[in-house]
C-alpha cells in the first residue's frame, strides 16, 4: 500500500500536529455504541450513491464489522480506506468525528498487536521502507530540513521490503514534475513512543510483510541519496524517534489542561472551539442537549451555546 501521507516539519507546523493529537486522545477516551455505525454507514451510502460497487462494500461493513477487523477494514483500499485517510491528511474534523470509533478501533488493534510483538524483536533495530511521490518543490523543503524532525498525522504503511517500496517509487517518476522518495525507516524499539506492528496476519491482502505505524509516528530527518542519475529518484534516511520537542510538549501540555475539565463530547466541542470549527461545535453541542436530562450539563451546554452564538456575531 503505497498513500500519500500528511507528513509535517514539526519545527514549522507544531500547531497541527498539537491539534491532531489531542484530537485524537479525546476520541479515544470516548465510548461508541452500534448507533455510530448505523450513522457513518448513512453517511458513506449517501458520499457514494450511484457506486455501486462501493454501496455493496459499504453493506457489507454494516452487516460485519467488528473492532477486531479494523487493520482488515483499513488496509481494504474501499471507503474506509480513503476517506478516513483524506481526513486525516486534511484534518477534516467532520469525518474524522463520524469516522472516530473506526479510528480508535484501528489504533488500539495496533497498539494490542505491538505489545503481543515488540519483546520478539528483542530490542533489536529494523529497517522499513516507505514509497512517496514529492513535486520538486516539496522535496527541496524535505532536504532542508535535514536534521530536523517529521512527523505523520495518519496511520503510516511501511513495509520490510526495499524492493517493494523502490518500485512505487519508480512508479512515481512517471508524473511530470514528480520525484520519486523511497523513504528508509530506522527503528528502535526501545525508544519509540508510537506503537507499531506487523499487519500480515490481519490485513486485507495477508501476503504483504507491511509494517503499521500509529498516528503521530516522529521520524528524524538522516541522509539523502540520489539513485538515479538520469531521473529524480532519492533515498531518504529517516530515524523514528520519541516527541523530543520541549516547545511542543509545552503547548500540547497547556491545551490539555484548558479543556481538562471536561469529557467525552463536551471535551470534544471544546477542542472544536478551540479549533474555530464553530458550526460543527454548534451542531455537537445541540445534539448533546437534545440528549443529556442532567440539568448541571444542560446548564453547560446552554453557557456554551451562548458564547459560541456570540463568537458568531
Amino acid at each position: 500500500m503505497n498513500e500519500r501521507g500528511s507528513s509535517e516539519n514539526l519545527n514549522q507546523l507544531e500547531p497541527s500536529f498539537m491539534y491532531s493529537q489531542i484530537f485524537k486522545e479525546i476520541l479515544l477516551d470516548m465510548t461508541y455504541g452500534q448507533q455510530a455505525i448505523k450513522d457513518l454507514v448513512t453517511f458513506c451510502q449517501q458520499q457514494y450513491l450511484g457506486n455501486t460497487k462501493e454501496l455493496n462494500i459499504i453493506d457489507e461493513f454494516e452487516r460485519t464489522y467488528r473492532p477486531s477487523k479494523a487493520i482488515w477494514w483499513y488496509t481494504r483500499e474501499c471507503f474506509t480506506y480513503k476517506m478516513l485517510n483524506r481526513a486525516l491528511r486534511t484534518f477534516d474534523c467532520d469525518i474524522i468525528i463520524r469516522m472516530g470509533f473506526f479510528l480508535c478501533d484501528v489504533s488500539r488493534q495496533i497498539e494490542s498487536l505491538h505489545y503481543k510483538q515488540v519483546s520478539l524483536c528483542h530490542g533489536n533495530t529494523f529497517l522499513v521502507y516507505w514509497a512517496q511521490e514529492l513535486s520538486t518543490v516539496e522535496f527541496e523543503n524535505l532536504a532542508k530540513n535535514k536534521g530536523g524532525l517529521i512527523s505523520f498525522n495518519n496511520f503510516l504503511s511501511t513495509n520490510k521490503s526495499r524492493d517493494v517500496s523502490l518500485e512505487f517509487a519508480k512508479d512515481a517518476l512517471g508524473t511530470n514534475g514528480m520525484d520519486g522518495i523511497i523513504f528508509q525507516m530506522t527503528i528502535d524499539p526501545t525508544v519509540s513512543s508510537i506503537p507499531f506492528a506487523s499487519i500480515r496476519e490481519v490485513r486485507y491482502f495477508p501476503k504483504d510483510d507491511e509494517i503499521l505505524f500509529s498516528m503521530h509516528a516522529v521520524f528524524r530527518i538522516g541522509h539523502i541519496q540520489k539513485l538515479d542519475n538520469n531521473r529524480p529518484l532519492y533515498q531518504v534516511n529517516r530515524k523514528l524517534t520519541s516527541d523530543d520537542n520541549p516547545q511542543l510538549r509545552q503547548l500540547t501540555n497547556r491545551l490539555r489542561e484548558e479543556i481538562a475539565d471536561s469529557t467525552g463530547w463536551t471535551r470534544l466541542g471544546k477542542m472544536l472551539l478551540k479549533l474555530d470549527q464553530l458550526d460543527k461545535a454548534e451542531e455537537l453541542f445541540t445534539a448533546q442537549l437534545e440528549q443529556t436530562s442532567d440539568e448541571s450539563d444542560k446548564a453547560f451546554i446552554y453557557n456554551e451555546l451562548g458564547r459560541l452564538k456570540s463568537d458568531q456575531g
